[in-house]
């Protein structure tokens, strides 16, 4: 999954919204509760702005993973 999301992560959050000259998402498979961690560095943008662009992120990246074909994934 690390291979399908930082990829698109970095396009979106870095290169699209240029939140920060940092960017890195990851699966947490190590936690008692899996899920994703962003790390974004930058001073631009408000800790708020952020979440929210990691929120439309996902809904978007969401959308890649239902469009893409099993052979993809």
């Amino acid at each position: 999954m690390d291979k399908l999301l930082q990829p698109h992560a970095w396009t979106y959050l870095r290169s699209d919204k240029q939140l920060g000259y940092l960017v890195a998402a990851q699966v947490d498979y190590e936690s008692a509760l899996p899920g994703i961690i962003f790390l974004i560095q930058g001073i631009d943008h408000s800790p708020h702005e952020m979440n929210q662009e990691i929120e439309i992120f996902l809904t978007k990246f969401e959308e890649i993973l239902d469009d893409m074909p099993d052979k993809d994934f």
